[in-house]
């Protein structure tokens, strides 16, 4: 046999040949049910497995905010945030559009910074200020440094969220918010533990605000309620006059007048009656 040329002494190493060919017979598999025990086996692990990794995330989480009023958890975040010098909260605060730069925040960002914060405190029934205390926590109190960055992650790209996106600008778009705006000023570069203590310095101006404006509220609804019993009992005065003039018309003003008109009406009648039924 020959090949481009050449011959080949034994023709069974020749690869081209069909007749020499190997051919792989195809195993038919079929997919067979696992047994119940190996599923329910699996779950089990499936189960366990989540647990382990949400308890090995809140294990060493302290639960130092949950017993408290908003005010007192935001006070009690910006304590640690003070006492804290790790190198988790030193770290410039990147940029989502070009992410190997620091991002540079101005008027504008701090603006949309301002509607995210409200929208947290108000439009969230301060849900959402809850679940940020609660990684804000994390990422400075958790012992595990993999759950400290995981909860540092989060907590950066809720910022940014409220930096790039427009739908909390959107929220206040059919209605006046009148609270505090934040004054950050310009900034280069910040860090992520600066940017965390701007954002919870102005929730406690937001709580003053709050604070102030249900005062107002209540004094406002205080004076409306004062000035309808007035209503209410000057009406009341006017009506009782009026019944004390509609029954004064026909009685006699004094005593002696009565007596006057008593002595006026003619008795002849009832003396002949009198005469008439007096027997001897």
């Amino acid at each position: 046999m020959k090949k481009k040329g050449k011959t080949i002494k034994n023709p069974s190493k020749c690869c081209k040949c069909p007749s020499k060919k190997k051919i792989k017979k195809k195993t038919i598999t079929h997919n067979k049910k696992p047994s119940k025990k190996k599923t329910a086996n699996k779950r089990k692990t499936a189960k366990y497995k989540n647990y382990l990794s949400k308890s090995n995330r809140l294990a060493a989480a302290p639960n130092i905010y949950s017993d408290k009023d908003v005010r007192s958890q935001i006070e009690l975040v910006l304590e640690l945030l003070d006492q804290d010098n790790s190198d988790v909260l030193k770290g410039v605060f990147k940029d989502r559009v070009s992410p190997f730069h620091s991002i540079k925040m101005d008027i504008p960002k701090w603006n949309k910074l301002t509607y995210w914060n409200a929208h947290q405190m108000i439009d969230s029934m301060g849900g959402g200020n809850r679940d940020d205390m609660r990684t804000i926590v994390y990422m400075i109190k958790h012992d595990v440094i993999k759950y400290k960055q995981e909860n540092r992650a989060t907590w950066t790209n809720n910022i940014l969220k409220g930096i790039f996106s427009e739908e909390f600008m959107r929220a206040f778009k059919d209605r006046t918010y009148g609270g505090p705006v934040i004054k950050g000023g310009d900034y280069k570069r910040i860090s992520i533990k600066d940017i965390t203590i701007i954002l919870l310095k102005h929730r406690i101006e937001m709580l003053d605000w709050m604070d102030k404006s249900k005062q107002l509220l209540n004094a406002r609804a205080a004076e409306e309620s004062s000035r309808a019993k007035a209503v209410e009992s000057t009406k009341a005065a006017e009506e009782n006059s009026r019944a004390a003039e509609e029954s004064s018309v026909n009685t006699p003003d004094n005593w002696d007048d009565i007596n006057t008109e008593n002595e006026n009406v003619d008795t002849t009648k009832t003396d002949k009656v009198k005469e008439d039924i007096d027997f001897d």
